[in-house]
């Protein structure tokens, strides 16, 4: 019997080996016979400690019984069923360990995390049954997956793109992601982009040169020309204040303002800490100084994709200094201050969050709970994705507070944007829609999202972007909006939730998919794009174009795919789990 709680929300105060307060967040919590609590809770703060001499043996049947799990073991499938386990009532003794996965013929296949009330019983973590699993070893798999990610990501500009203003001028304020000489009270037109030495510099810029691989810049604000500079391989600036220039200089490797009136001294970190607020001057809203973090985005990324990082059960999103994980397994939880520690050693985070809410638990007989465990996390931050700014909520959001696997389908999906009419359903804080509208450059873009709290950080995120005359937020059902709809459009998003979270909604998913995709082409122009994203494991690529031609069955409209893939290189998948990932995606292009 599930029992489901509303509105709770707990301050629970506690002291750790860590001298950590953490608060208990839970909006709502689910309860299905769940079997381990205080007694696994413990490992938060206090490590396992693992012997691989001491370890108890998993022995699973002989091939008579069962001739299928052999043979995927040895194919490097990390998984053992509990139907495939000779000795499982021995081990529900002790559920709290790590065992050794053995056949048998005694021939071993490594060390697993264990739960004998799981479907999935074991998942085999490392292939040497004598390697011991304590920090070193998450020290090394984090340091692994860090190596894989310093790689895809790109290095952003040099210049720091977040500025902000409140100076008000006939074009509305100039915001977070447009640079001071592209607004405020600059009275010169606007001049051509140009490439320096493969970086591409622009607006109402006077002259660039490269100093130490660096861009500066002289510009023109106030009919002044203030100029960019060299200190101690800093990019320091000249502004106007009171129509005078005042210049920026270093002291003790800090940039401080020669500006009396604003002796404010500003460090070059990744987390800027500008405030952001909602005004409104002549019926015109725009947003000014509070204090939210910005993220940097070359430290936002998946760090820990269980199975295809080669840790099973465990989700680690790494925002900036503030790192979000996801334990979907007895083990992993289990194992919780070993992981924690390992992070602590290598990214030196300012909070850690256990964002243990994912439904997935309750196949484990696991709580369902939201923890800050180490330091503390801002429930709203800043995050910069393909030069556009999201304020994205860390602590209520889906997930845990970002979907970074589709960050490439997003860049993708603009190059296809411009001057056309966009409808994103289920668009979440707007990150398909505003980057088409931003970056895109759309004609015309309409996202809908039925949770109110999610559309106001949508409409905030596009005041922090600037948009204001090619986008609009709708709190509605996606059904209800495509019912009152007389609108055709170009490109239609469609990224629902996990519409088949277990087998047994195999049938009535894949139904709901077939509705949803049968609904929306009815919506597309000629020579349209269909963006359709999957998001279950329980589907093979054969069954999703099954359920896309069953979608068009009888509509007269000729179909192919122009597009399609998986999530981005920072969601990395086990190649023996390949078949069956959950993200899929396909850009249908429709026509008459």
């Amino acid at each position: 019997m599930i029992k489901l709680i509303h509105n709770v929300r707990k301050k629970i105060y506690k002291n750790s080996s860590q001298k950590c307060t953490y608060i208990y967040y839970s909006t709502s919590k689910y309860e299905k016979n769940t079997k381990f609590k205080e007694e696994l809770y413990k490992y938060h703060y206090n490590p396992y400690i693992d012997d691989a001499n001491i370890r108890p043996y998993l022995i699973l049947k002989s091939e008579v019984e069962k001739i299928t799990h052999d043979k995927r073991l040895k194919r490097n499938v990390p998984l053992v069923y509990s139907n495939e386990i000779k000795n499982i009532e021995e081990l529900k003794n002790n559920p709290f360990t790590l065992v050794n996965v053995k056949n048998e013929n005694n021939e071993l296949f490594g060390v697993a995390t264990f739960n004998p009330y799981s479907l999935i019983t074991a998942r085999i973590i490392n292939n040497n049954s004598l390697f011991s699993i304590n920090i070193h070893f998450f020290i090394e798999k984090i340091k692994q997956s860090l190596l894989w990610r310093s790689k895809i990501i790109k290095k952003q500009n040099d210049y720091d793109p977040f500025i902000l203003t409140s100076d008000i001028s006939d074009n509305g304020p100039t915001v977070l992601g447009e640079y001071v000489t592209n607004g405020g009270n600059s009275n010169t037109d606007i001049v051509n982009d140009k490439i320096v030495n493969d970086k591409i510099v622009s607006d109402k810029i006077v002259s660039d040169k490269i100093v130490n691989d660096k861009i500066v810049s002289d510009k023109i604000v106030n009919d002044k020309i203030v100029s960019d500079k060299i200190v101690n391989d800093k990019i320091i600036s000249d502004k106007i204040v009171n129509d005078k220039i005042v210049s920026d200089k270093i002291v003790n490797d800090k940039i401080v303002n020669d500006n009396n009136d604003n002796n404010s001294t500003n460090t070059s970190t990744s987390s800027v800490t500008p405030n952001i607020q909602i005004n409104k001057v002549n019926n015109y809203q725009y947003i000014s100084s509070s204090s939210y973090t910005i993220l940097n985005n070359n430290f936002c990324y998946r760090l820990i994709n269980s199975e295809g990082d080669n840790m099973p059960g465990i989700i680690i999103d790494r925002y900036d200094k503030f790192i979000s994980i996801q334990h979907l397994t007895l083990g992993c939880e289990m194992l919780a201050c070993n992981i924690n520690d390992a992070i602590i050693e290598l990214l030196n985070p300012i909070g850690i969050i256990f964002r243990n809410d994912n439904k997935e638990r309750l196949n484990e007989r696991l709580e369902i709970y939201k923890k800050v465990i180490y330091g503390s996390i801002p429930e709203q931050v800043i995050l910069n994705e393909n030069n556009c700014f999201f304020l994205i909520d860390l602590l209520n959001s889906p997930n845990t507070g970002w979907f970074f696997n589709r960050k490439c389908l997003r860049k993708l999906l603009c190059s296809y944007a411009y001057n056309k009419n966009v409808l994103d359903l289920f668009s979440y804080v707007g990150s398909f829609g505003i980057q088409c509208a931003k970056i895109g450059k759309a004609k015309n873009v309409i996202c809908v999202e039925k949770n109110n709290q999610f559309v106001q950080l949508a409409e905030q995120s596009a005041y922090l972007n600037n948009i204001k005359n090619n986008i609009q937020f709708i709190c509605s059902d996606y059904l209800q909006f495509l019912t009152n709809s007389k609108e055709l459009f170009d490109i239609i998003i469609l990224d629902p939730p996990n519409l088949i979270p277990k087998s047994k909604f195999l049938e009535s998913g894949s139904k709901k998919y077939i509705e949803m995709i049968n609904l929306a082409q009815n919506y597309i122009t000629s020579n349209g794009l269909l963006l359709i994203i999957f998001t279950t494991k329980l589907l093979s690529y054969q069954q999703y174009i099954h359920i896309i031609n069953k979608a068009f069955f009888h509509t007269n409209r000729n179909v192919k795919i122009v597009g399609q893939g998986r999530a981005s290189p920072d969601h990395p998948i086990h190649l023996s789990l390949y078949l069956y990932s959950d993200f899929y995606w396909f850009i249908l292009q429709v026509s008459y």
